[in-house]
């Protein structure tokens, strides 16, 4: 048994699966359990045939005792050999199992490319690829989607989908765990970026860290739209970013107050917190440069006065998404009419 095993091993490293499987054949050709013979003098003798004290005497019965439990510790040494084997064997299997997943996978990819499609020139093919696109608006970085998927197909494909700069211009940038190698991390994210060749960036951050910010350095020009989870205010200080025209703040945090995002250094045409609720009168600054900007929101408000003094602040709004907290009719009746002459879409929820 010990020699199958050490034949077995030798095999899986320096031969072909199909060696291996031939030589296993062979040996189990020509091997076959041999049944050895357990009869003894005593064998016809039953536990009641045999007076105690003989036995007792009869030390020819303590040394067949002896042999057979050596007969079978080495039985159950080759039986635990043999599972050793066994498990080996399916291992070699599930090797294979995959390869011909592979080998299939690649045989239909090259069937695929004596159609139609493969003749496509690359024009139709890039806004072909841009369809392939995961349908979210921020696609993470995986080898399995779309973009990077299609790079693994074929040497045309991966030309065609690098020099695509639309495929590249929106992505998730997730949390980096210092505890992991993020230097590679940051890396492949910058090859991501890199391949955008200037375009307009869209992306949604899970937080506002000296990582991530090293990392957006080089594109700080390009990002015109963030979608920003943060936990506390400075993250909302350290943001830098000229280009931006859209922001979506995901908070539940208490410290991350509105006041703290409406005083952030850079206009924005679309604004939208999710999280933050109670938006309220106290909060709203005329002086604030980003209304008059404004053409989009999506805010809470404490109430409708609330709403209706944000309305009026801002005058070139042409779309807003409002959730009102409950009131009384008495702040209701308070309110005067007020004409919007931009407003074009307006959804008020609870």
């Amino acid at each position: 048994m010990h020699a199958i095993e050490a034949n077995v091993n030798s095999e899986v490293k320096l031969c072909p699966a199909s060696e291996i499987i031939g030589a296993l054949q062979n040996i189990l050709a020509s091997s076959q359990p041999i049944i050895p013979d357990l009869e003894t003098p005593y064998s016809r003798f039953s536990g009641t045939n045999l007076s105690e004290s003989a036995i007792g005497q009869d030390q020819s019965i303590h040394a067949i005792i002896t042999v057979r439990q050596r007969q079978s510790d080495a039985v159950l040494h080759e039986i635990s050999d043999l599972d050793i084997i066994m498990n080996k064997i399916e291992s070699l299997r599930q090797h294979l199992v995959e390869k011909q997943d592979k080998i299939d996978q690649s045989m239909i990819l090259h069937k695929g490319l004596t159609s139609t499609f493969s003749r496509f020139p690359p024009e139709v093919l890039s806004r072909i690829f841009i369809h392939c696109l995961p349908e979210t608006d921020h696609p993470e970085m995986s080898p399995e989607l779309a973009p990077m998927l299609l790079t693994r197909i074929c040497r045309k494909w991966r030309e065609i989908v690098v020099g695509t700069h639309s495929l590249w211009c929106r992505l998730s940038v997730e949390h980096f765990d210092l505890a992991e190698d993020w230097h590679s991390v940051t890396f492949r994210y910058d090859l991501w970026l890199k391949r955008s060749r200037g375009r307009p960036l869209s992306l949604a951050l899970q937080c506002y860290d000296d990582v991530t910010k090293s990392l957006l350095q080089p594109y700080m020009n390009q990002i015109t739209y963030i979608v920003l989870r943060i936990t506390a205010v400075h993250q909302l200080s350290a943001i830098d970013l000229p280009a931006l025209q859209e922001l979506t703040i995901l908070s539940h945090h208490p410290l991350v107050g509105v006041r703290s995002i409406l005083r952030l250094p850079f206009i924005v045409s679309s604004l939208r917190l999710k999280g933050l609720y109670g938006f309220n009168i106290l909060q709203l600054c005329p002086s604030d440069s980003i209304w008059a900007h404004l053409t989009n929101f999506e805010v809470h408000v404490n109430n409708p006065y609330t709403f209706l003094c944000l309305l009026q602040l801002c005058l070139n709004l042409s779309s807003a998404t409002v959730g009102l907290m409950p009131t009384n009719d008495n702040v209701v009746r308070a309110l005067k009419p007020f004409t919007h002459t931009k407003l074009q879409s307006l959804s008020i929820g609870g």
